[in-house]
Formats: C-alpha cells, sequence, structure tokens
C-alpha cells in the first residue's frame, strides 16, 4: 500500500513516505461508506504499522494550524505563501485563545462541502465567484456560531460566520494577505479596512451582512 502521510518536519506535519510519527483519529464522513482516518497530530504510529492497521481505508489529512511556530504546509503554492501562512495562523490563535478550539484544515479536495457552501452564499448573496483555487478549507462550531473558512492559492481568505441563533449575528469576511493585490472580483466592489498583526503583518479585510438562510 502507499500511503501519502505528514510527518514532523520544522514544527509541522508535511507529506512524505518515509518513516515517521503521526496520530491516527477515525470517525464517518457523510456521502463515504467507509471509516475515514484523518491524521491530526504528531504520536508514536511509525507509517509502515500504520500501512499494516488500516489496509486500504481511505486516509484525510487534517493540519491543526500551529500559531506558535508558523509553517506554510499545504500553502506552497500559493506566491503569498509566508503571508498566507501568516494569515491562518492569526486565525488558529483566535479560536484558541477565544474559544480554546484547535484550528484544523483539510485539504480541499476532501472538504468541498466546505467550500461548495461558502460559495453558494457568496454567489446567492452577492453574484461573487472567487477566481483562485481553494487549497484548504475548515468549518466547526464555536460560541454558538457556525463558522466556515476557505484559504485560497491567491492569499485571500474567505470566512462564513453563522450564528445558530436567528437572532445572532450572519456575516462573511475576506481577509487579503500581506502584500497580495485585492482580486479583481472584489476591488470594485468592497472597501478593505488595515489592521496590523504580529503573526500576518498587515491584513487587509471585509465583510457584508448575510441576508439569506444557509
Amino acid at each position: 500500500m502507499s500511503i501519502a502521510a505528514r510527518r514532523p518536519h520544522d514544527n509541522g506535519l508535511r507529506y512524505g513516505t518515509a518513516a515517521g510519527y503521526i496520530h491516527v483519529g477515525s470517525s464517518p464522513r457523510r456521502g463515504l461508506g467507509s471509516t475515514v482516518h484523518a491524521i491530526t497530530a504528531v504520536s508514536a504510529w511509525p507509517l509502515p504499522d500504520l500501512a499494516r492497521l488500516l489496509g486500504q481505508k481511505e486516509l484525510v489529512m487534517a493540519y491543526v494550524v500551529d500559531f506558535t511556530n508558523v509553517s506554510t504546509v499545504g500553502l506552497e503554492s500559493s506566491p503569498v505563501a509566508a503571508a498566507l501562512a501568516g494569515l491562518r495562523a492569526n486565525e488558529a490563535r483566535y479560536f484558541k485563545n477565544k474559544y480554546g478550539h484547535d484550528f484544523t484544515v483539510e485539504p480541499a479536495g476532501e472538504a468541498r462541502e466546505t467550500i461548495s457552501y461558502v460559495e453558494r452564499i457568496l454567489k446567492e448573496e452577492r453574484d461573487l465567484v472567487i477566481e483562485s483555487r481553494p487549497l484548504e478549507a475548515t468549518t466547526f462550531l464555536a460560541g454558538d456560531i457556525r463558522w466556515a473558512y476557505v484559504f485560497y492559492e491567491s492569499g485571500l481568505s474567505v470566512n462564513v460566520l453563522y450564528a445558530v441563533d436567528d437572532a445572532g449575528k450572519r456575516a462573511v469576511g475576506f481577509k487579503l494577505s500581506d502584500g497580495m493585490e485585492v482580486p479583481a472580483e472584489l476591488a470594485s466592489r468592497f472597501k478593505f479596512a488595515r489592521q496590523k498583526s504580529k503573526l500576518a503583518g498587515t491584513i487587509r479585510g471585509s465583510f457584508f451582512v448575510i441576508r439569506g438562510e444557509y
């Protein structure tokens, strides 16, 4: 069996087939007939033993974002990879400090449902289509709010904040990595405010309120 797994490297988890140490968590996933094994953290599982343990079962590579030692893992193809990694780490730090949540992302190919959800809201609310390729996404519940994030190759981050309570706040946020150009599909339609971040440098952000139900 050939396994594409992430191994410890520079305080991050990277793809590889060489021996390494990983932790495997198992959970059912909607639309798949077998258990999905999500590799999420460093532990004491040598990869050859993992192959024997899992047989032919599917592996999903999930990365718990480290905001102490910022890594570009999963974002390497972005022309502003370091800045995008800082932006991702900035979000991870916020959710850890405010909610105690470990910000965990999946590759776009394994997060199609989340990406489709975000794309649907953009299209139906503002007739927006993001031209850049999605690299990673995540969705989770924190503070009675359903959050969804998509990180794009251009350096753009789009997040949906959707309160469980009907009276709560519901909005879409855009954040631009330091050094990237404003995407053409956003440039004429949104004004961006600037904020400084130790992890991400200068972040430019904008948002709109969600009117529909999703």
